[in-house]
């Protein structure tokens, strides 16, 4: 096996354990979305809690940060496209 084949395997390695990572913090993010929206309609009464807000702003960044991170993967199948 040569270095050069060496080196693209590994690679190869690197990014298949970067979209692996992706994918895992796009389902936990997702999934603690989903989670405290079933908490909040099944189980707690939205009359007598407090914080809110604090809940409100924490579904905001999470749909924030699951909007970065699907909008990155398609700028790198775009820039990866245009490279020679």
């Amino acid at each position: 096996m040569s270095a050069k084949s060496e080196h693209e395997l590994l690679q190869d390695l690197i990014s298949k354990s970067e979209e692996d990572f992706e994918k895992k913090v796009l389902y936990i993010g997702a999934g603690a979305l989903l989670l405290s929206l079933t908490l909040l309609e099944k189980i707690i009464q939205l009359e007598s809690s407090f914080g809110i807000g604090f809940l409100i702003s924490d579904w905001i960044f999470i749909v924030i940060s699951l909007l970065i991170n699907l909008s990155s993967h398609l700028i790198s199948k775009i820039q990866l496209r245009r490279e020679p």
